[in-house]
């Protein structure tokens, strides 16, 4: 499912491409020529391109599940260095973790929230007058205060392929610590930064909060059916002994239950229940996947706004 240019030796860096590759309506258009310029342009990099592409399928053949997907794009971004994401039109396909029961959330949307998850270097490149659907611009909202150390570059095709040569040599050249790519640092540099000095302190004025206390939600939707049924899910998944739900694949559904809360009113019980346990399970589950180094989306944001 991964395709992508191999240059250099094993250890060379590793870019992680978004993977909208196509543009126009439900993703029928012609290659998206900023990605085709990056992909031609990364082959004279010392650097492993990670640029995800569904294979062709035959008739009848349904392709990989979204949980296969999803792990996947998980370890990928996970061991990448750089991530680039590449600001369309198109938000992407929403993810079907049932039949006829797509999310608000794409693959597209589950790749960039993976890496600010995992505090991944980021840099969106947006070609000038390009103007992508609503469902996007709502994501980079929610994100923004969350994306960690990232650049947002919006040019012309050819400035945007010289940004990316200069980014990828600044970030994985000679002069780029592994401890600089890799955030090992960051958990302990949070932990410092974040702190009121006391547990008790920390109880009564929490300094953390998910999402930086959601100030930029969504403008439209919102479906606390929908976030119920993922969250019912993720449960159900913890409970299998022989074959539990991996940790990717719940994070995703518990992302995706947070998109549909986000626009309603938090102050209906129903919906603040379910705020509860989203926030329970992420406390959960990205302790357990080892998200602990980016403040805003860790379990300790997650706790402090239960709380």
């Amino acid at each position: 499912m991964i395709e992508g240019a191999e240059a250099g030796r094993d250890e060379a860096p590793i870019v992680f491409l978004s993977s909208v590759y196509r543009d126009g309506e439900g993703g029928t258009g012609p290659d998206l020529p900023l990605r085709v310029a990056i992909k031609e342009a990364a082959a004279g990099l010392a650097i492993r391109l990670r640029a995800p592409e569904l294979p062709a399928r035959t008739p009848g053949d349904p392709g990989p599940d979204a949980d296969a997907i999803i792990d996947e794009c998980f370890s990928s971004i996970k061991a990448c260095h750089l991530f680039v994401f590449l600001h369309s039109r198109r938000h992407g396909s929403g993810v079907r973790f049932a039949p006829d029961d797509p999310t608000t959330s794409t693959y597209l949307e589950m790749e960039l929230f993976a890496a600010a998850l995992l505090g991944k270097p980021i840099l969106v490149l947006q070609e000038r007058g390009v103007r992508s659907e609503q469902g996007l611009v709502d994501l980079l909202g929610v994100l923004r205060s969350s994306l960690g150390e990232g650049d947002y570059v919006e040019d012309d095709l050819p400035a945007l392929v010289r940004r990316f040569e200069d980014e990828v040599r600044r970030r994985t050249g000679p002069s780029a610590t592994s401890d600089r790519m890799i955030g090992r640092d960051i958990p302990d540099a949070l932990s410092r930064l974040r702190s009121l000095g006391t547990p008790e302190r920390d109880l009564e004025r929490p300094s953390l909060l998910f999402l930086g206390g959601w100030k930029e939600g969504v403008r439209s939707g919102g479906d606390l059916a929908s976030a119920r049924r993922l969250l019912d899910a993720v449960v159900a998944g913890e409970a299998r002994v022989e074959s539990p739900m991996s940790h990717g694949a719940s994070l995703f559904r518990i992302w995706a239950a947070m998109r549909e809360l986000l626009p309603l009113d938090r102050r209906d019980p129903d919906v603040g229940s379910a705020w509860d346990e989203t926030l329970s399970l992420w406390a959960k589950k990205a302790s357990w996947f080892g998200v602990h180094g980016h403040a805003l989306m860790g379990p300790l944001a997650a706790v402090n706004s239960q709380i």
